[in-house]
């Protein structure tokens, strides 16, 4: 069995320092039909002055995505999102 991309959506956010979680509507989508992929941009941060930390995205809804961070603090940072729904449900 082969998934077909019904469709595809991105778009950045900001997460400022020391914001832990965000909110970013988006067209609607079926949920169990979807993933969310991110990359991760931080504002300030060099190969010596360490990581923005971790993060996380999930489908919340089907207008919603959830990007956390896992560690307080931090440097502002651009989170690269995209959604891509296809034709069945993925696992």
């Amino acid at each position: 069995m082969s998934l077909q991309i019904e469709s595809k959506q991105n778009g950045v956010s900001v997460v400022t320092a020391g914001q832990l979680a965000k909110d970013i509507t988006i067209l609607s989508v079926v949920a169990a039909q979807s993933v969310v992929l991110i990359q991760v941009k931080a504002n300030g941060v060099s190969q010596t002055n360490g990581s923005p930390g971790l993060f996380t995205a999930q489908i919340t809804s089907s207008t919603n995505i959830y990007i956390e961070r896992a560690v307080t603090g931090g440097w502002s940072c651009e989170i690269y999102w995209q959604v891509i729904e296809f034709s069945s449900d993925v696992s």
